[in-house]
């Protein structure tokens, strides 16, 4: 078994406001939370994750709310590992916290499922996804110098969720499945040519 230890490091990641000692365990640039004290987070028969003193926990709006511990990072949606969206808070005048989407990168016909599972700053775009979901559509993942700045259409399913992170092989099927009754490509093609 391999064991992986996340340990403080100093240095500045990520925006401004984060601070300036920390490991980024799930993703950059969110909210996090300091642990206090060294324990074993997950365990598989390959690879046993322990979280050491004043390591930082990324916190996403959409949560599993039977994990009590919010240090633990089991309890928040994993950006590399599940591919998600995040929406502004406008977003939220129609979609919530769990719904299932479609992301299509325009520039090379990647389609990837994803789970709405976060809200950015009122001022900033639609846009922002994890790195799951840069991985799935052929964008540079790195939460530093990666992304792209327009060519991706995204489809959201209001009310298709239930408030609760889902696994990877649900979110792929649900969405799928959703995608192709709205219409697919077709329809998206249909839409962004109005």
């Amino acid at each position: 078994m391999r064991t992986v230890c996340i340990a403080p490091i100093t240095r500045t990641i990520g925006s401004g406001s984060t601070p300036s000692n920390m490991q980024a365990i799930l993703e950059i640039g969110g909210r996090w939370r300091l642990t206090r004290e060294a324990r074993t987070v997950g365990q598989s028969s390959k690879v046993r994750i322990i979280l050491h003193p004043d390591t930082y926990v990324s916190m996403t709006s959409l949560f599993d709310a039977s994990i009590a511990d919010e240090r633990n990072p089991r309890r928040f949606v994993d950006a590399v590992s599940i591919p998600y969206v995040v929406l502004p808070p406008e977003g939220f005048k129609h979609a919530k916290l769990g719904d299932f989407a479609t992301v299509v990168n325009l520039h090379n016909g990647k389609i990837a499922a994803a789970i709405v599972a976060d809200e950015s700053a009122p001022e900033l775009p639609l846009g922002e996804g994890s790195i799951a979901l840069a991985s799935a559509l052929g964008i540079d993942p790195d939460p530093r110098n990666g992304g792209i700045e327009k060519g991706i259409g995204y489809v959201i399913y209001p009310g298709s969720g239930n408030g609760k992170p889902r696994a990877l092989n649900e979110i792929v099927s649900v969405s799928e499945g959703h995608f192709q009754r709205w219409g697919g490509l077709q329809m998206l093609r249909s839409c962004l040519n109005k």
